[in-house]
């Protein structure tokens, strides 16, 4: 029997439609030319009293909106539905109203009745798929009411924001634009929308704000290095917002600014499983620098050397701080996959460890050893580097990193793999000759396999690169 599966996307991965006439207030075309409709934009903004009546409510999760990289959330639901469908599963695909708090009554509410009507429907224990800030939307329900995990069987987690998040934090800071809507009105817009505060890091004097080596996250930090908050630290917020900034601020950190790396559940168990994506390029720190009004955000830093960088949206320091005795992390390398194919932060379930996951958890498939490589998304290109950069990521299926991982080339032309890294936690990185690749498909590509072994196995890896 298909296990019972219930999806909660990102933000802002829902659509929203007119109460009244049911119809789709987002995501519309109108919103989105060169020169978009006032009134759609005014539709979107989150109402400032969270309990008065609300002419807009959440719709379902965006199965697809063709090249409208919002935040880079949600719109690649349907290839994830493809995935359930091919394991005899109709998830309860459950939209929520990204325009309210993730701790919102309304909110909360629909996760609950959803979580209790299936496992009712089904007889079974539910596995609870999250999206991003979905996740944020979850173990919020599931800290306020950790008795609902007896009807649940597992966690799966797609690049959650568990620590917070900049991308949110640029479009409030008028940094980048919404699509074509201008970055002053796209501030303007998100600056009204409650989820995006809940989104930023939390308050470092009351959360442990270090990875499990006691490294600090320093996501944002002040002009001193020291890590700060965004909720707390808020000076930065324009003048003309600051009215509507101020209480979602306020309403965030007293929700969300105090939590934990290990989820709070009392005395009740819940297996987590945590996908995590690296080697993208991705806002990782920002600056807030001077002090009461006179507070700017500068200093972006955007990573992707080594062990940085996140999954195009998430960091993975983020992404990576849940830990607990009942959190599995497994690392996707993130960059271009066989066939020159990327999956960042909107498909991870297509990576093909993601995928592989899914197939494993809800399918009932053997899960080899976590073995899975990518090339670095800019080395893909640049027809000037010697040597491409390959992240690997290589972990057991219990996800403990593989002990002396080997690999080598099974066809590269005379020259020999250079290993720039090899960390504790099963990712690598490796430097491959781009002139002893072989040229295919053309001379459009050059093509070369890796083959890596431990003790007990092998398998092959096979990966491309652009020549022309």
């Amino acid at each position: 029997m298909p296990k019972p599966v219930i999806f909660v996307p990102g933000y802002p991965g829902s659509e929203l439609r007119e109460a009244a006439s049911g119809r789709k207030a987002f995501l519309k075309l109108s919103t989105f030319v060169p020169a978009p409709d006032e009134g759609d934009l005014l539709r979107l903004h989150g109402p400032d009293d969270l309990l008065a009546a609300d002419p807009i409510e959440a719709g379902p999760p965006i199965e697809r909106f063709a090249r409208f990289l919002l935040f880079d959330l949600g719109k690649q639901a349907k290839s994830l539905y493809d995935i359930l469908e091919g394991l005899g599963i109709d998830p309860v695909k459950l939209g929520w109203d990204w325009r309210r708090p993730v701790w919102d009554l309304r909110v909360q509410s629909d996760l609950e009745v959803a979580i209790r009507r299936l496992h009712q429907q089904s007889g079974q224990r539910v596995t609870v798929i999250a999206h991003s800030t979905g996740g944020l939307v979850v173990r919020y329900l599931l800290e306020m009411k950790p008795e609902l995990v007896d009807r649940i069987e597992r966690l799966v987690c797609f690049g959650v924001p568990w620590a917070g998040v900049l991308k949110s934090l640029r479009f409030l800071a008028g940094v980048d634009p919404f699509v074509t809507v201008p970055a002053a009105r796209a501030q303007a817009l998100i600056a009204t929308t409650w989820a995006a505060f809940d989104l930023l890091p939390p308050d470092p004097t009351r959360t442990d704000m270090t990875d499990a080596a006691g490294n600090p996250l320093d996501l944002v930090i002040d002009g001193s290095g020291r890590q700060v908050s965004p909720l707390i630290k808020r000076g930065w917020f324009p003048a003309h917002l600051a009215a509507a900034m101020r209480p979602r601020a306020v309403a965030a950190d007293r929700e969300l600014g105090v939590r934990t790396p290990a989820l709070q559940l009392g005395t009740r168990r819940l297996e987590v499983t945590n996908v995590v994506g690296w080697g993208s390029s991705t806002a990782v720190q920002a600056t807030i620098s001077g002090s009461g009004a006179g507070q700017t955000i500068s200093g972006w830093r955007i990573g992707a050397d080594v062990l940085d960088g996140g999954d195009g949206t998430v960091p993975y320091r983020s992404a990576s701080w849940l830990r607990g005795a009942d959190v599995t992390t497994y690392h996707l390398p993130v960059g271009f996959h066989s066939g020159a194919t990327q999956r960042k932060h909107s498909s991870l379930w297509r990576n093909p460890g993601g995928r592989n996951l899914l197939h494993h958890l809800l399918g009932g498939e053997a899960l080899t050893p976590f073995v899975y490589t990518a090339v670095d998304e800019d080395d893909f290109g640049d027809l000037g580097a010697d040597r491409v950069r390959v992240r690997i990521s290589a972990l057991r299926d219990d996800g403990a990193p593989i002990p002396q991982l080997s690999l080598r080339s099974t066809d590269l032309v005379g020259q020999q793999l250079e290993l720039e890294l090899q960390s504790t936690d099963g990712r690598h990185i490796v430097r491959v000759p781009r002139a002893a690749m072989r040229i295919v498909h053309q001379q459009m590509f050059r093509r070369f396999t890796l083959r890596l072994s431990w003790d007990g196995g092998s398998v092959d890896r096979v990966l491309i690169v652009r020549n022309a």
